[in-house]
């Protein structure tokens, strides 16, 4: 179902359908988020910068993946993915986006920040 150089980290099912959080590598072994429903492959990035998908939830028609990216200068930054739409939670230090609730037409994220700095913790979106 995944397919070769892949990994799955979190899995949801909403009504019918079977959603996996995870990411695939390219042939040099850089991640590439993405997600899969019901088996077919979604792809959040390009493989032009690395970026690891770490949880899955859906609201209501919106598929809300959590992770991170990797900048340019080589720092993770904890962002999300709405219907592939990609939005920043941190601007500074290491971070990463590593779960998701639904609740209501609320979706919160959790993850980590460091160094030891409280701008994320949490996030309600």
């Amino acid at each position: 179902m995944l397919g070769n150089n892949a990994e799955a980290d979190k899995i949801t099912v909403h009504e019918r359908d079977v959603y996996i959080a995870g990411n695939r590598f390219t042939n040099q072994g850089y991640p590439i988020a993405c997600y899969w429903k019901n088996g077919e492959r979604t792809d959040l990035t390009d493989g032009s910068y690395d970026a690891i998908a770490y949880g899955i939830g859906i609201r209501e028609s919106d598929i809300i993946v959590t992770g991170l990216f990797m900048t340019n200068y080589h720092q993770e930054r904890a962002c999300y993915w709405i219907n592939g739409t990609r939005r920043s939670l941190t601007t500074s230090g290491d971070a990463g986006a590593t779960d998701i609730f639904i609740s209501g037409d609320k979706a919160y994220i959790s993850g980590y920040h460091l160094p030891n700095t409280n701008d994320f913790v949490g996030k309600a979106v």
